[in-house]
């Protein structure tokens, strides 16, 4: 009577698995991006800097850092990854 992921098709384990995979990293992409825009963003400096006239140099910049951050520090793991 025991159901759950151990009962799964593998194909449906593997979908599972992505889509719990990239929901945690937009949740954490989310969040690391506002911490920085609240934080570092609010540096005049970053905040009034315009790369070729129009783009804010904050936007590429958080998100450089932001992926770097996720990559150095972040290891994601899913309850459907097949073992």
């Amino acid at each position: 009577m025991y159901s759950g992921a151990a009962n799964m098709n593998p194909k449906q384990k593997k979908i599972l698995h992505y889509i719990s995979v990239t929901g945690t990293f937009m949740f954490i992409y989310g969040v690391i991006y506002m911490i920085l825009r609240y934080t570092v963003g609010l540096i005049p400096f970053i905040k009034n800097t315009l790369l070729f006239g129009v783009f804010p140099l904050e936007i590429p910049l958080f998100i450089v850092s932001t992926l770097l951050i996720i990559r150095k520090f972040i290891r994601f793991s899913s309850p459907y990854r097949q073992e």
